[in-house]
């Protein structure tokens, strides 16, 4: 068993104004009753950047299906969480979002050695204020994403999001369903929506 943790630390990337502070970490890990028992806990992430403070906590078990459990609380600067972890088919995300979630995500190895995520359990609120966003191959760019979207399991309601595509504006209300198996490919989307424009 071990425990480790960070006190005060600080990131900064290169040649950017971009960075975290006040990284504070709390973690154990533990293979004492052997590997099918493997257990990482953080504790405790909490920081600060531009966008505000956010805290949550994560643990890590049956590494070999891996369990994630958790919790995120806070406001996250969609700048900064992009250049930190980039998505391949996002060129531009800009805004802040305010996460309030908690999850239950289990992997499950394939033949292919790619891992194929099961949701157990997602809940959870995000207010988007002034996002944007432009997709790699496309022209498009997706901006002014205002309102709230909330996270029940395997549906995503909207209330009042708003947005500005080209020249067009548009309001949405209303829950998708089935979005699980939509984004896993194997699905399709059941949704009741009301989107002015």
């Amino acid at each position: 068993d071990c425990s480790f943790g960070i006190q005060n630390g600080n990131l900064r990337i290169p040649n950017s104004k971009i960075s975290m502070n006040k990284i504070k970490v709390e973690g154990s890990y533990s293979n004492a009753k052997g590997a099918k028992n493997e257990l990482l806990e953080l504790k405790t992430i909490s920081f600060q950047t531009n966008g505000g403070p956010f805290r949550g906590n994560l643990t890590l078990s049956h590494f070999s299906e891996p369990i994630f459990k958790g919790k995120a609380d806070g406001l996250i600067d969609l700048n900064v969480l992009h250049s930190l972890f980039p998505l391949p088919s996002v060129e531009q995300l800009i805004g802040q979002i305010n996460l309030h979630s908690s999850f239950v995500i289990q992997g499950k190895p394939q033949k292919n050695n790619e891992m194929d995520f099961n949701i157990s359990k997602i809940e959870g609120e995000v207010k988007l204020n002034e996002v944007s966003a432009k997709f790699k191959d496309d022209k498009r760019v997706f901006k002014s994403i205002n309102g709230k979207v909330y996270l029940r399991n395997n549906a995503i309601g909207m209330d009042d999001v708003s947005l500005s595509i080209g020249q067009s504006d548009f309001h949405i209300n209303g829950v998708l369903n089935e979005i699980i198996p939509y984004f896993k490919g194997n699905g399709k989307l059941d949704g009741r929506l009301n989107i002015k424009s």
